[in-house]
Order: C-alpha cells, then sequence, then structure tokens
C-alpha cells in the first residue's frame, strides 16, 4: 500500500506545481486592479465602445466613411486578437512540455514565461491604441453627442 502512494508523490508534486504556476500566472494584483490582466477587460471596454458607436451612428452623425472605418478597425482589433491568443495558447504547449520531464530546464521556462508576458503587454498596448484609434474617428462634435449618449445609457 505504502510503496503505492510513493508512485504517486512525483505525479501529485508536478500537479500542484503547475496548478500553482497557472494560477500566478493568470495576472498580477496591479494588473487587476487596473482591469488590465489577460486583456479581457480591455478588449470588452473596446468592443462595447466600438458597438456602442456604431449602435448609435444615427445620433451621434457618424458618415459611412466613419462606419466604415470602426468596422474595419474592429475587424482588425479582432484578427491581431486572434493572432495574439494563438501565441500565448502555443506558448502554454511549450509551457507544459518544458515542465513534463523528470529534469526542468528553469531557464528555458523562464524564457517562455517571459515571451508569454512579452505577448500579453503587446496584446495590451495594441487594444490601448486601437481605443485611441476609435475615438480619433470621431469629431469633437460627434464625441460631445456621443459622451452625452453614453451617460444617459448608463444612467
Amino acid at each position: 500500500m505504502v510503496n503505492s502512494f510513493r508512485g504517486l508523490l512525483p505525479k501529485a508534486f508536478t500537479l500542484a506545481f503547475l496548478l500553482g504556476l497557472v494560477s500566478l500566472w493568470g495576472s498580477t494584483g496591479e494588473a487587476r486592479h487596473f482591469g488590465l490582466d489577460r486583456g479581457s477587460d480591455l478588449e470588452a471596454l473596446f468592443f462595447h465602445k466600438a458597438h456602442f458607436f456604431l449602435e448609435c451612428a444615427d445620433q451621434i452623425g457618424l458618415t459611412d466613411d466613419q462606419i466604415e472605418k470602426i468596422k474595419k478597425l474592429k475587424m482588425d482589433v479582432k484578427k491581431g486578437l486572434i493572432r495574439q491568443d494563438a501565441e500565448l495558447e502555443i506558448l502554454m504547449l511549450d509551457l507544459e512540455t518544458a515542465l513534463r520531464g523528470r529534469t526542468v530546464d528553469v531557464k528555458a521556462v523562464n524564457a517562455l514565461l517571459d515571451e508569454k508576458f512579452e505577448i500579453q503587454k503587446a496584446k495590451a498596448r495594441s487594444l490601448v491604441q486601437a481605443f485611441a484609434e476609435l475615438k480619433k474617428v470621431l469629431t469633437d462634435e460627434q464625441y460631445a453627442k456621443m459622451k452625452a449618449l453614453w451617460r444617459g445609457k448608463r444612467a
């Protein structure tokens, strides 16, 4: 009976280590405080605001050209996010592979972690850039109308 538990101990340790790593991997407290963990809040904010602009196009007074710019920006952001998420998923597979063996190459795992956080940083920055571009589509007058509609919707 004791011998059967000895075989499970290394597997249990490995599983606990992986679970701990994944939980740490999710986000830092500071990133969570600003709503930037994994970019999901930035993604939601961007797409929600872009949808709102299009939904209220008549009230804001958007031209056909502005509507097309917003639609193109949304599509470009979606494509970019798909690419970045695929890169992150591949990195997770590489990390899983690197942690599977009897010994772990800590330098290689740390390099994968660095790469993961660089991709996440690039993803957040691209979303901020897209958000800035979204706001630039509107004239000052249209932006004021949008803000009034946004406040009315939230009230």
